[in-house]
C-alpha cells in the first residue's frame, strides 16, 4: 500500500508544487534514520515521494483515532507513537524498523512548529540512534506552503551517533542537539 499511496501523492504533489532537491545524491544503505523539520502536514509527502527507499514514519497516535485515515496509516506501515508518554511500545517496532535495515522517517519536534527553538526537539530521537547505532540523515524543507509554489528539500548531511559519549541520558542529548544544529544551520539557500 505504500508505494500507491506514494504514487498518488507523487502526482499530486507534482501538481500543487514545485519540488527541488538540493544534497540528497547518495542515501546510504542499511539501517537509516531520515529526520527533518515540521512545518505542515504536507511535510510526511514531500520526503516519501522524494526519498528512493521506503520510509517507515512515526505518526502522533491522535491520528489514528480517524477511522478514515487509520487504515491508510496502517497501511503505509507508519508507527503510531504517544508523544505524552514514554511509549515503550513505538521504540520497540521503531528499532525493529532500523534492525531490519529499513529507513525510519522521525520529525524529532514531534508536533509541526513555527518558532525555532531546541527546546522543541524530543530526545527520542537520540534514543533510538543511540540504541540502534542507525546513521541519521538530516533534511530541512524550505517552504511557504502556498499552492503551486516552490518546497526545496536540502540535505543537510548525516549525524553518526557512535561519535558521541557520554552516559545514556548525555548521548541521547547530544544526538538530538546535533541533528537540530544540522537541520536548522542554512548556510545555503
Amino acid at each position: 500500500m505504500y508505494k500507491v499511496l506514494c504514487s498518488i501523492m507523487a502526482v499530486v504533489i507534482k501538481i500543487l508544487f514545485r519540488v527541488e532537491i538540493k544534497g540528497l545524491e547518495e542515501i546510504p544503505e542499511g539501517p537509516l534514520i531520515v529526520c527533518s523539520n515540521h512545518n505542515s502536514g504536507w511535510d510526511p509527502f514531500f520526503v516519501a515521494t522524494h526519498f528512493k527507499r521506503p520510509i517507515r514514519f512515526m505518526g502522533k497516535r491522535e491520528l489514528f483515532d480517524h477511522p478514515l485515515l487509520r487504515p491508510l496509516l496502517n497501511g503505509a506501515g507508519v508507527i503510531s507513537v504517544d508523544r505524552d508518554a514514554t511509549d515503550i511500545k513505538s521504540i520497540k517496532k521503531s528499532l525493529g524498523v532500523l534492525k531490519n535495515d529499513e529507513v525510519l522517517g522521525i520529525f524529532p519536534e514531534g508536533t509541526r512548529v513555527k518558532n525555532v527553538d531546541l527546546g522543541n526537539m524530543k530526545e527520542g530521537i537520540g534514543l533510538l540512534a543511540s540504541r540502534s547505532k542507525a546513521p541519521i540523515l538530516v533534511l530541512y524543507i524550505e517552504s511557504k506552503y502556498k499552492l503551486f509554489s516552490k518546497v526545496v528539500i536540502h540535505g543537510k548531511g548525516i549525524v553518526d551517533p557512535r561519535e558521541y559519549e557520554g552516559n545514556k541520558k548525555e548521548q541521547y542529548y547530544k544526538i538530538t542537539k546535533a541533528v537540530y544544529d544540522k537541520i536548522y544551520q542554512m548556510e545555503e539557500k
